[in-house]
């Protein structure tokens, strides 16, 4: 109860030029759990619905580049949870327990890449 407005308020004391992602839970999408982190990311890659796979993989692609080339090894991750296609990648035959492990630690590659970059350029 009134989570909406608790977040609504705390965004509004947050400095100007913060980096904020939201994601929304929906009640269908208890059969995936990684539908909030998949909005997330899509709010962060600004990938949009009409996006066609070739522009969704170049928005990945140049934002964990831009970010640190040496996330390139999180890109297949990335992907997976986006639905862009990887003929490269063998995550398909991985093991899900190591997929999911290797899944949030590339996740938590890209943010604190990405918070490094943001404290050392606060104009980002």
């Amino acid at each position: 109860m009134g989570k909406s407005r608790l977040f609504y308020e705390f965004k509004l004391t947050l400095p100007s030029g913060c980096l904020i992602l939201e994601a929304f839970s929906v009640s269908y999408g208890k059969a995936s759990p990684y539908l909030p982190v998949i909005e997330l990311l899509k709010n962060y890659f600004q990938i949009q619905p009409q996006d066609d796979e070739r522009s969704r993989r170049e928005r990945v692609i140049g934002k964990v580049l831009g970010l640190d080339r040496s996330l390139e090894d999180t890109l297949p991750y990335f992907f997976a949870l986006l639905g862009v296609e990887d003929l490269a990648s063998s995550l398909q035959q991985m093991d899900p327990q190591i997929r999911r492990r290797r899944t949030f630690e590339a996740i938590k590659k890209l943010f604190s890449a990405r918070e490094s970059q943001s404290a050392a350029d606060p104009h980002l």
